[in-house]
């Protein structure tokens, strides 16, 4: 195996901190604020409903504030970090598979991907200081995951909870990796250590907003009630009436989907069960969020660039890569295996039914049924 130098290490540092500066530059540059949550409002932790219970890198920027740094600043420092971190989990993900330089050039390609999704002008060209920051809590989970750093990575879902709800991502990422490999009271106790400490910090971040304003006009921003219209309609209105949207969503993630179906047989199964959980986010981003802000889809892009390179790497190489611990290399039948069997093969079609059907009975029991 090719031994890495020091000053190639020392090389490898140095572009992380430089291409993360650079990024930070570019969007701060490229991308706007957004009347309802500026940057002040963060801060202040008076931002609208649901940008405002993203708390995280507003409480951490107050100490540079104290120190004669102004918010802008503050919040450019750590999405330089946040930028760093995200190198740093993506290094150590590849690590399990492939050797030093293989994981060295494709943590730091990342950044290559990230512009489809951050900086090109869309419409919805907004810069929240929580997006880089919950790619990294995603990418650190996984490696945590894989690891099998139960502790920690219960203690990075809360810190993660506390940057932005999609943390939800995390508990999925555990559950689709290790439900066919655990006794049924291990992974159970470990799924709902993990849930219950997002609901916990989700809990108290609601208490601490709560006086916050609602302009969505649902407690949790699921619709445009003031609209008498769901936001799922108006996302897939978008897809369906306008012949070059679809392929717009395709590009902000770099057409991530296509290299998954084409390397699919060389991506780990483990790391495959990921697909679906990318998937589920997905659906629910057409319920909650607005499908063609690109930037809402950073974690589904950070996951499916590690499959893509991991299939990438084992397609290049001719070698299949092993699971990285004991627990997902055991063979041996599980209690739920079937149930994650079943879940595998029809998953797929089970979102396809419960989206239809979640569509179809709001539409029909109507806005007012569920706000009245």
């Amino acid at each position: 195996m090719l031994r890495i130098s020091r000053p190639d290490r020392i090389l490898y540092y140095l572009l992380t901190v430089l291409i993360s500066i650079s990024y930070t530059c570019l969007r701060f540059t490229m991308n706007v604020e957004f009347n309802w949550a500026t940057w002040k409002m963060l801060y202040d932790l008076t931002a609208a409903i649901p940008y405002g219970n993203r708390i995280l890198v507003p409480l951490l920027s107050r100490p540079l504030v104290a120190l004669g740094s102004d918010i802008r600043g503050a919040y450019m420092f750590w999405e330089t970090v946040s930028g760093i971190l995200l190198v740093y989990g993506l290094y150590n993900v590849f690590r399990l598979y492939m050797d030093e330089k293989w994981s060295r050039i494709f943590s730091l390609l990342f950044f290559l991907f990230l512009p489809m999704a951050f900086l090109l002008q869309f419409k919805y060209h907004i810069l929240y200081p929580n997006d880089t920051p919950a790619m990294a809590f995603t990418v650190l989970a996984l490696f945590l995951a894989l690891k099998e750093r139960w502790k920690l990575l219960v203690l990075l879902v809360a810190v993660a909870t506390l940057n932005r709800e999609s943390s939800v991502l995390i508990p999925l990422i555990f559950a689709a990796m290790y439900a066919d490999k655990m006794g049924t009271k291990r992974f159970l106790l470990i799924l709902a250590s993990l849930s219950v400490a997002y609901i916990i910090v989700r809990l108290g971040i609601m208490e601490l907003t709560r006086d916050n304003p609602h302009p969505y006009g649902g407690e949790m921003a699921f619709t445009y009630a003031n609209k008498n219209s769901w936001r799922v309609n108006s996302n897939i209105a978008g897809l369906i009436y306008n012949p070059m949207n679809p392929f717009i969503l395709l590009a902000t993630v770099d057409f991530t989907p296509f290299f998954i179906i084409m390397l699919r047989k060389r991506i780990p199964e483990h790391i495959m069960n990921l697909a679906l959980v990318c998937g589920v986010y997905v659906f629910m981003l057409f319920f909650i969020g607005n499908i063609f802000e690109p930037r809402i889809l950073g974690e589904v892009l950070a996951i499916a660039y590690v499959m893509v390179c991991l299939g990438t790497f084992s397609y290049l190489n001719e070698t299949a890569l092993s699971a990285p611990n004991n627990t997902l290399r055991s063979e041996a039948p599980t209690p739920l295996a079937p149930v994650a069997a079943l879940v595998q093969r029809y998953g797929w079609y089970a979102l396809l039914i419960a989206g239809a059907s979640g569509i179809t009975l709001l539409n029909v029991l109507g806005v007012k049924f569920f706000f009245r």
